[in-house]
């Protein structure tokens, strides 16, 4: 990872006031424009090891280009379900697992199947085994039931129980519903958050 490029706001040269994020594949993410700055601008002060590096671009490769269920970039989301799990920069050390997890923890379900395992290889490469367990664990397989057997398997990995807490929170933000909002699925994902933070400490 040699080309990371982290732009300031126009106009504005204080370090730290990150809101464009390119990586070094060429994927960018403005998060201004899609009013996300205070989570790229958190992602960005981390990336301070070739492990985080890493993980973003794979991020960043998968999900440049796709949109949630409210039309907006999903790195959006991906941002904030980071952003939710590393402090601020300065005020505290941050857990690198967590972290990758919580960027990664899409990139298996949402790449195409045909390149999937030559991913989860990479991630278990360029992140580490703890990484790469977590995000297996954060991957729903097909039809597999989403109460009754994923959540449960879930819970079985430390770091795949927090990010999928952080993920769910913002799952259920109403910005991200889809309108009109689907009931059914906002039942599920309370269910679902319910039992992790039922069968959870909410931390590491």
């Amino acid at each position: 990872m040699t080309r990371w490029q982290v732009e300031p706001p126009e106009g504005i040269e204080a370090p730290g006031q990150y809101t464009v994020i390119e990586s070094p594949s060429g994927a960018k993410y403005d998060g201004t424009r899609y009013g996300n700055r205070d989570d790229a601008r958190r992602v960005a002060d981390h990336l301070n090891r070739e492990v985080m590096k890493s993980a973003l671009d794979m991020a960043m490769t998968v999900h440049g280009h796709q949109v949630d269920k409210a039309g907006r970039p999903y790195m959006g989301h991906v941002l904030r379900v980071a952003g939710t799990v590393a402090p601020p920069a300065g005020l505290g050390k941050i857990d690198e697992v967590l972290w990758c997890v919580a960027l990664l923890h899409d990139v298996l379900e949402d790449c195409p199947a045909a390149i999937r395992e030559d991913y989860r290889k990479m991630i278990r490469r360029e992140c580490g085994q703890r990484v790469h367990d977590a995000v297996i664990a954060l991957t729903r397989a097909e039809g597999e039931p989403y109460l009754e057997d994923y959540i449960p398997r879930v819970a079985g990995n430390v770091y795949a129980t927090q990010v999928k807490i952080a993920d769910l929170r913002h799952n259920l933000d109403a910005s991200r519903l889809p309108e009109p909002p689907n009931p059914a699925r906002i039942e599920k994902y309370e269910q679902a958050l319910a039992y992790l933070l039922r069968t959870s400490s909410g931390s590491l």
